[in-house]
């Protein structure tokens, strides 16, 4: 029952309740869900049965595998979906749903101090472009410059208004 506890924890929160009353469901006193979410005790039959009636996917916290009735109608639709994609969009599905997902704060932080690389790659052919996240400052229009560098993008070209010479 390796990471039992973990998903038990998870099923909770996805259920909304605290502990107290997740204990309630199973027949159990507080504690006794206390010792199960650490992993100091394992739980018996009646207690998995009790929390399966309450809408837990008993599977799942036995061998880390969803039960598919456990799904609901639109859970089921984006697990179809997903299988039937290939490798290339299930990696692509699960970039967004990581991107997707809370940042913890201090996960915030440190994405602000990394140097991040991104690559810029534009639609319809032409250059493409590396740079460093945050590195674009002082942005006028279609202009963005950095320091000695100035890149246009896109955008009408401007003519310069020419001034009478004195």
């Amino acid at each position: 029952m390796i990471d039992f506890n973990v998903r038990l924890r998870a099923e909770r929160k996805r259920l909304g309740l605290n502990q107290e009353k997740f204990a309630v469901l199973g027949g159990v006193t507080k504690d006794t869900q206390l010792n199960y979410e650490s992993g100091s005790r394992k739980p018996d039959s009646d207690y998995l049965a009790a929390i399966a009636r309450a809408g837990v996917d008993v599977l799942y916290l036995l061998t880390g595998e969803l039960a598919v009735s456990a799904l609901t109608q639109e859970e089921n639709e984006v697990l179809i979906g997903y299988r039937s994609l290939d490798t290339r969009g299930k990696a692509g599905v699960l970039g967004l749903i990581d991107g997707m997902a809370p940042i913890e704060k201090t996960k915030k932080e440190e994405l602000k101090k990394e140097n991040l690389e991104i690559p810029v790659t534009p639609i319809s052919g032409g250059n493409h472009f590396y740079g460093k996240v945050g590195e674009m400052t002082d942005v006028k229009g279609d202009q963005y410059n950095s320091g000695s560098k100035t890149i246009n993008v896109g955008g009408d070209k401007k003519k310069k208004k020419s001034t009478p010479e004195s």
